[in-house]
């Protein structure tokens, strides 16, 4: 799975995802008129936002946009959130919808604004999840009925959480035999007061680990380690250091990188595992000569994916 910035060459890919898309939906597809956006992204997105791909292997699955629509007071519009007919319910969306509010955020955006429609449940969940509100309606898409916010800025009178440096506390865990890595972004405050990987008590990886394996969980730090080892497993985190607030991978900034491709260079892995959207979002520019798929996150904050579908998804990639 590759997520890419639109370039020219992707256009044909575009215009059969949109046509795809659109024709589920029953509404057609018009890159002349009601989607001639999709047919000049450059001149409609990347001059004052972003425009993503996301691709496996060859097939173009989803898509992201950003732009601008108040430059005086910084405010962008989230467009063209759409995931593959086919493809949906394998977390494309979320992926997509995080780059996208993640850039807002970097890009020093005081406000992001979308539209969407009264039976696109998905979308509605999506915003309202990340904190997004109802709003009146700013815009004259004719085709939209229902619209949200979300405030970018710090509110006012409410003190910020310090944003603190952190460097990695421990070694990665892996031996001669391991033939999957597990990698998680920057261990949480729990984890460095422990010194060891997902040891927040609501943090459900070493739950969905023992039960893909058929073993009991774990209760020491020996016990967890050998039930990666035994399992062919790997598990380090794509950072050795950065500035964040707590445990907030989202407020993570100035990214020092572990090197992952020294790291696999004299081990079997044939795949890399990312626990959770940010983790892979942080992998996915190392260009690592092997298949980097994002997992969804084993996190207590990640609280629409129950532990059972957590293990049943995470064990198609772990047991062969």
């Amino acid at each position: 799975m590759k997520l890419k910035i639109y370039e020219p060459s992707m256009q044909p890919d575009i215009e059969a995802f949109y046509c795809e898309c659109y024709s589920a939906l029953k509404w057609g597809y018009d890159p002349h008129a009601r989607h001639a956006d999709t047919v000049n992204i450059p001149e409609e997105y990347q001059k004052s936002g972003q425009f993503w791909c996301l691709y496996d292997e060859d097939v173009l699955v989803g898509t992201a946009a950003v732009r601008t629509i108040d430059t005086e007071n910084k405010v962008a519009e989230l467009k063209r959130l759409y995931v593959l007919p086919s493809r949906k319910g394998e977390g494309f969306g979320t992926l997509l919808f995080e780059t996208a509010l993640q850039y807002t955020k970097d890009a020093g955006f005081a406000k992001i604004c979308a539209d969407t429609r009264l039976d696109h449940n998905v979308s509605q969940h999506l915003m309202r999840s990340h904190g997004f509100k109802e709003c009146a309606r700013y815009n004259d898409n004719a085709f939209a009925e229902l619209f949200f916010e979300l405030d970018l800025k710090p509110q006012s009178g409410i003190p910020p959480m310090t944003e603190k440096p952190v460097s990695h506390p421990f070694d990665a865990i892996a031996d001669k035999k391991s033939r999957i890595l597990i990698l998680g972004t920057m261990p949480s405050v729990k984890s460095r007061e422990v010194n060891f990987y997902y040891s927040h008590p609501r943090n459900r990886f070493w739950q969905v680990i023992a039960e893909c394996f058929g073993q009991p969980l774990p209760d020491s730090i020996d016990k967890k380690t050998r039930l990666l080892l035994e399992n062919g497993i790997a598990l380090w985190d794509v950072l050795a250091a950065c500035r964040i607030v707590g445990s907030d991978d989202s407020s993570i900034r100035s990214p020092v990188y572990n090197d992952i491709a020294a790291f696999i260079s004299d081990k079997p892995i044939v795949k890399i595992l990312c626990n959770g959207t940010k983790a892979y979002q942080l992998c996915r520019g190392l260009n690592l000569p092997l298949p980097v798929l994002c997992m969804p996150s084993t996190s207590p904050a990640n609280a629409k994916w129950s532990t059972g579908r957590l293990i049943e998804t995470w064990k198609l990639e772990l047991v062969e």
